[in-house]
């Protein structure tokens, strides 16, 4: 009985071979027996040397060799699938016969594909600003908004990290080597950071919604940015509010009270008081004020510089921090119908009285190695560590002396001219200005002969994803 079972089984075993090897034979059997003389009769009697239907000719097209005309088989291809070839009123060939024509083609182009890969070759490609956004927090721990610093990209196909729009020109390159210096002194922490000021716009939003996500509760309108202090030191705050257009007063603040907080990383820096100080009957936006007004011609003046007083210097420690400026939760009187006040931008100046600050995620990212001593040996083998790692990963490659020995060399113009810090600074804003940081290369092998296909090696893989 165990035998029997045993032959069972092995007739069931050929059986279900049987069943999966027929189908390969069958379509094997099915390609051979294709004949170009569908090609002939239904194709080339209109697309043709003499006709050129549709500015295609396909008299010449060796179907034995179809490697040759792949990109013309392709589309024939997909024509005679969607049906739209041969056209309506066109002698056709029944559906089977069309389809096992289709059929024919696609085996021996996949035939062809399979036997002479041609991956092509991918064009040396800029960082795109997201990328590059992200490859410099990568790199140096370091925020950036890299709107204020690129132009945006141009898609290609719906892409806008296609190598074909990708290019770079003369202007483009200026304003990379100008987010390098801005970007350098900012990671290094420079004394040469001078107080400079950053204006952040707010939409005409209406003040009674929460701004964002990254907006405390009950808050309403404001905004909540992203901003780097490059150096330990005071920097002053300042918010400036909606006016009205024609006559630029401010709106909203003549009975209410309103209350606006100033934060940094949810820490409460400032709390202010906007309004209220002049109850009782609103005059209305006026242009001109009696003299003998004396309530008219001070709410007029209150309405023209009230804002002048939300301003508040403090102390902030370096690094890419979350401030937001908005609203508290207070309600206006019942009865008013004015429109309520509104922020409409955000000043942040400073450094000032800066100092560079000991320990930042930046400076830990750069500085793997501090000079022992003070001999110029010391800090320049220090100098050699930094760069070389700095290269490494800016480079998304290992790196040699011909990409260390060049940016060593701007470290040691700016290490005579200043000290240590200073040459590591200089020699990481020409870094990030190399080509080899802001394009993505892929190498060829030397051993590689031209034309041939070959293998991405698993940096350059990985440099991909």
């Amino acid at each position: 009985m165990q035998k029997l079972n045993l032959k069972l089984r092995a007739s069931g075993f050929v059986g279900l071979v049987s069943l999966l090897v027929a189908p390969v034979s069958w379509a094997q059997a099915r390609t051979e027996a294709i004949s170009p003389e569908i090609f002939t009769n239904y194709c080339i009697t209109c697309h043709n040397e003499r006709l050129q239907t549709a500015g295609l000719s396909l008299d010449r097209v060796d179907l034995k060799d179809v490697s040759n005309n792949a990109e013309i088989l392709e589309k024939v291809v997909r024509k005679l699938r969607s049906g739209q070839m041969p056209p309506e009123g066109r002698p056709r060939p029944d559906a089977v016969t069309i389809d096992e024509f289709a059929f024919s083609l696609e085996n021996a182009l996949d035939r062809a594909a399979a036997a002479d890969p041609n991956p092509g070759r991918v064009a040396s490609r800029r960082l795109n600003r997201l990328e590059y956004v992200n490859a410099i927090y990568d790199l140096l721990a370091l925020e950036i908004d890299g709107n204020a610093l690129l132009p945006g990209d141009m898609a290609g196909f719906g892409f806008d990290n296609n190598a074909d729009v990708l290019s770079i020109t003369p202007s483009l390159m200026a304003r990379y080597i100008a987010a390098a210096t801005k970007i350098s002194r900012a990671a290094v922490g420079s004394r040469d950071n001078r107080p400079v000021m950053q204006v952040y716009n707010v939409g005409y939003e209406r003040r009674d919604l929460r701004a964002g996500e990254a907006m405390p509760f009950a808050t309403h309108g404001g905004l909540a940015v992203r901003h780097t202090f490059p150096l330990d030191g005071e920097y002053v705050f300042a918010i400036r509010l909606k006016r009205n257009e024609t006559i630029e007063t401010i709106d909203g603040i003549a009975e209410d009270e309103h209350h606006i907080e100033a934060r940094v990383d949810h820490a409460l820096i400032q709390r202010f008081l906007i309004g209220g100080k002049y109850p009782g009957p609103d005059p209305g936006q006026l242009i001109a004020v009696p003299e003998e007004d004396v309530n008219g011609q001070r709410l007029h003046e209150y309405r023209m510089t009230a804002d002048h007083e939300l301003e508040v210097r403090v102390p902030i420690q370096a690094g890419t921090r979350l401030v937001s400026v908005a609203f508290t939760d207070s309600a206006p009187s019942p009865g008013v119908t004015s429109d309520q006040p509104g922020i409409a931008a955000v000043y942040i100046s400073g450094p000032f009285n800066g100092v560079v600050p000991d320990d930042t995620p930046s400076r830990r990212r750069i500085f793997s190695c501090h000079p022992v001593g003070s001999s110029l040996v010391e800090e320049e083998t220090c100098a050699r560590e930094i760069i070389g790692s700095l290269a490494r990963r800016a480079y998304r490659r290992p790196v040699t002396d011909s990409d260390i020995d060049p940016l060593l060399a701007v470290y040691q113009e700016g290490r005579l001219g200043r000290d240590f810090e200073v040459g590591i600074e200089r020699a990481l804003e020409a870094l990030l200005s190399m080509p080899k940081f802001i394009l993505r290369l892929e190498r060829q092998p030397v051993d590689t002969q031209a034309g041939s296909t070959y293998q991405l090696s698993d940096v350059e893989l990985a440099s991909r994803l």
